[in-house]
């Protein structure tokens, strides 16, 4: 191959490359105001591979990513990544470290990591835990009959979901059980629950998102409403241990809210707010 025809090669490489990576973090970092704040800093060791409408993602090491909106530098070990037609599906071990900042920042970066951790699945989670699922500001519903999307798989994030059927009230000892030792709970249930959060409205961010991945099909933009999303189990019963994380990290499926926010958005475990 002469060398002009090789320039012409790794210029493709190149374009293509960076359509997938733009695709990964939209996917992976999110798409929020949080998310718009966060970059990671060695891009060159991510890779991909997959088909049309399909990307699958590796990195040769860690992804250094800084989170400017929360304060965090994250050390990210990516264990899979699949970008589907119906949902986004990842896993890995993300290590947080408190970045330095000016007194200023350090407050903005106090509150942002607050409102992030509020109304989250981990403060869903923990608030079932401990019995304080309205005091902390959910309702759960449960729509038995609602079936999840046809294809299989953060937890595991789904599109959004166009609701129909009936919702019940439900409370949480009628999903979650003791788990075999006592420092575990068990989810189980049928059909789909819906969370609403009456702690925060839905963002003008999320009814973007919601718009762009409908495609415009099917979506009615209403009026300010509380912050809503679901969640539903494809293998079987799902463990939660006593740091309010699902064992198998694919064993909840999310849709919604949950959905929206991403890593961007993503806390240490232990963090609680102040």
């Amino acid at each position: 191959m002469i060398e002009g025809e090789e320039v012409v090669v790794e210029a493709e490489r190149d374009e293509k490359w960076q359509e997938r990576y733009d695709r990964f973090v939209d996917a992976f970092i999110g798409e929020t105001p949080n998310a718009e704040q966060t970059e990671i800093q060695n891009p060159e060791v991510v890779s991909f591979d997959g088909g049309i409408g399909e990307l699958e993602a590796f990195a040769s090491e860690p992804l250094v990513i800084e989170n400017q909106a929360l304060g965090y530098r994250i050390t990210y070990h990516l264990k899979d990544f699949r970008l589907l037609p119906n949902r986004t599906q990842y896993d890995g071990e993300p290590l947080f470290e408190e970045m330095d900042g000016t007194p200023q920042q350090e407050a903005r970066w106090a509150a942002a990591r607050r409102e992030a951790f509020l109304g989250s699945f981990h403060h869903l989670l923990l608030a079932m835990i401990a019995d304080k699922v309205e005091p902390q500001g959910f309702k759960l519903f449960l729509r038995p009959n609602a079936g999840p999307p046809s294809a299989s798989s953060m937890p595991t994030v789904g599109s959004p979901m166009q609701m129909g059927g009936q919702r019940y009230p439900i409370s949480v000892d009628e999903i979650m059980g003791p788990g075999d030792v006592q420092v575990e709970h068990v989810l189980d249930f049928n059909g789909v629950v819906e969370v609403v959060y009456l702690g925060e409205q839905q963002s003008e961010a999320y009814a973007r998102w919601r718009e762009q991945m409908s495609g415009g099909r099917g979506f009615q933009r209403r009026g300010p409403r509380y912050q809503t999303s679901q969640f539903w189990l494809e293998r079987g019963p799902a463990t939660i241990d006593y740091k309010g994380d699902i064992v198998d990290p694919y064993g909840v499926t999310v849709s919604g809210y949950f959905a929206f926010e991403r890593v961007g958005d993503q806390l240490p475990k232990e963090y609680r707010p102040r």
